[in-house]
């Protein structure tokens, strides 16, 4: 944004699910929405900016998962840094990733990491998202997280293979969202190819590999752990 006075720093508004989000200025700031026939969802008026004097956040969320347990129970979890003046956090869930309600809360302690465990999710889809409250008055929410409804497996996998024009397509679904490490090895185990994705639901993620001859390789894809959770053989025409 240009011509933005000191000090100040833009947030939208969403009169109709009372939500205040602060605006990137030096990136883009995505928001889920939808319009439903409820009262206000359509309204020419649901949305506003507004400009509010830039403060320093509390607290960061450096990672938030939520895992579908044996018993049908959701675990909760959030790590987080800088906790300054924060009271408390409170686990919100949504069915719908728009609308959500809170449903859990725990003291903060001066902790860096944080546990609850939803014990009555929906069989369907269950987004989840912390939202940290201040001394102040003042709220900050994580992102969202998804689990996906049961019966429903991650699955993630190279098609068409074999691979086409030198373009592997990555379809990720039912995955939790955060950042993946994809790399393509050889026959031998030599990496060839590492790229770190970034994934926040079903999606297809485009990876050249110009760089590489044809032939047949191995593409592993590990999580922010390090954990190799997805491994297939692939031909590169």
């Amino acid at each position: 944004m240009q011509n933005m006075q000191n000090g100040l720093q833009p947030w939208l508004i969403d009169n109709f699910t009372q939500v205040q989000l602060p605006i990137e200025m030096d990136g883009e700031t995505l928001y889920n929405f939808a319009v439903t026939t409820a009262q206000g969802a359509s309204s020419p008026n649901r949305f506003m900016i507004i400009f509010k004097q830039a403060v320093t956040l509390p607290v960061t969320f450096i990672q938030v998962n939520a895992k579908r347990n044996a018993d049908r129970t959701i675990a909760v979890n959030w790590k987080v840094a800088n906790e300054i003046n924060i009271t408390k956090y409170e686990v919100e869930r949504s069915p719908d990733g728009i609308i959500f309600t809170g449903i859990l809360t725990s003291d903060a302690n001066n902790a860096s990491q944080y546990a609850k465990t939803d014990l009555s999710p929906f069989a369907a889809v269950n987004y989840y998202r912390i939202k940290a409250f201040d001394l102040d008055g003042s709220v900050k929410y994580s992102p969202i997280v998804k689990v996906v409804a049961e019966g429903q497996f991650p699955v993630i996998a190279v098609y068409p293979n074999p691979v086409k024009h030198k373009e592997m397509q990555l379809h990720f679904e039912n995955v939790l969202q955060g950042k993946y490490r994809v790399q393509v090895l050889n026959a031998t185990g030599q990496l060839l190819v590492a790229e770190v994705l970034n994934v926040t639901g079903n999606t297809i993620k485009m990876m050249p590999l110009h760089k590489i001859a044809s032939g047949n390789y191995t593409v592993t894809v590990l999580d922010e752990a390090g954990t190799q959770i997805a491994q297939q053989n692939i031909f590169v025409e």
